[in-house]
């Protein structure tokens, strides 16, 4: 049985990281989806793909603060690698969508036409809403977190598939990688998802309705794996740390004061999402698995283990599919 608070003193206290920079692998020719580049660990991330060389698109809400990133990382790559910025911005692209609003997630088909984009190595599943103040929703009606972190991805996901699968060949395993948290412990009881409060969040607290959204991209990184392990595709979802980023956007100061005593620069969550999408230690028998901090194996809350093969994980991807399928 998974015990939350030895859990819990292991995420705030990790090993030290045994996949980092110096051992990645070049990846010139390779191109990385990922969305939520603008800051924090999606903005760490970037950069060290575009060190060693990656194409990297971004997917992202607000142009403005895109621009101002893009343009930060353009010449911090190049100043610590030797490059030209023009040579570093010709590998770093944004398309622009709000997960938070279906309605605009299929334009990603014809910006990634119009970057001349064909297929997809890597999709890093990295943005995400954290305790919005209560009663946000989604363009759609949703509880916010649901919308955005489960419903969003989950409709970017289909709409990237056929990049991903073309990636794929008999020596190369593309990787999808979805963000998840320790904040599963906390949802809610007999497998991590109360239904009813996907359009009405008074069914849970606050806490309880970001940790289901993350329970729900648990079940989404292991189905999606499970339906394209045949054809050579890994999924995996990755528990980043207790990190100082902009998802304590919406947090008031005080919560921010305390919270920041146990939080790690954000680059450490980079060094765990690229040890689940790189590092050679994962092969196809790893397909599903929950990775936390900082690139370690870890083990999910009993109930939402066995939730991967009830059929609760099921459900919840049935359920997305019904609810995107008017906007593919």
């Amino acid at each position: 049985m998974v015990n939350v608070i030895y859990e819990t003193l292991r995420d705030v206290y990790p090993p030290k990281p045994t996949y980092l920079p110096e051992q990645y692998p070049d990846l010139t020719g390779k191109t990385v989806a990922i969305t939520g580049n603008s800051a924090g660990i999606g903005f760490q991330t970037t950069k060290l793909l575009l060190k060693q060389n990656a194409t990297v698109i971004g997917f992202n809400r607000n142009p403005v603060k895109t621009a101002n990133a893009f343009e930060t990382l353009i010449k911090e790559v190049s100043q610590e690698t030797q490059k030209t910025e023009k040579e570093v911005e010709e590998r770093l692209h944004s398309v622009q969508i709000d997960l938070g609003d279906l309605t605009t997630i299929k334009s990603v088909e014809k910006q990634l036409a119009d970057l001349k984009v064909t297929k997809l190595e890597y999709v890093i599943f990295n943005a995400g809403v954290m305790q919005p103040a209560d009663g946000s929703k989604s363009a759609q009606g949703y509880e916010l977190q649901i919308g955005t972190n489960v419903l969003g991805h989950h409709l970017l996901s289909k709409l990237l598939h056929p990049y991903v699968i073309k990636a794929a060949t008999p020596t190369f395993q593309p990787r999808v990688v979805w963000l998840a948290s320790s904040a599963h412990l906390i949802s809610p009881k007999d497998g991590g998802i109360n239904f009813d409060s996907f359009k009405d969040a008074s069914h849970c607290t606050s806490v309880e309705v970001y940790g289901q959204s993350k329970t729900g991209n648990i079940y989404q990184a292991y189905i999606y794996g499970q339906k394209y392990k045949d054809q050579g595709i890994i999924s995996l979802s990755v528990h980043p740390g207790y990190l100082s980023s902009d998802l304590q956007r919406t947090y008031t100061a005080i919560g921010k004061f305390f919270i920041q005593s146990i939080l790690h620069d954000a680059v450490y969550g980079a060094y765990t999402e690229l040890f689940a999408s790189l590092s050679p230690e994962i092969t196809t028998e790893k397909n599903g698995s929950y990775i936390g901090p900082w690139g370690n194996f870890r083990t999910l809350r009993d109930d939402v283990e066995k939730g991967l093969t009830d059929g609760t994980a099921q459900k919840l991807w049935d359920w997305a599919d019904s609810q995107v399928e008017e906007y593919c």
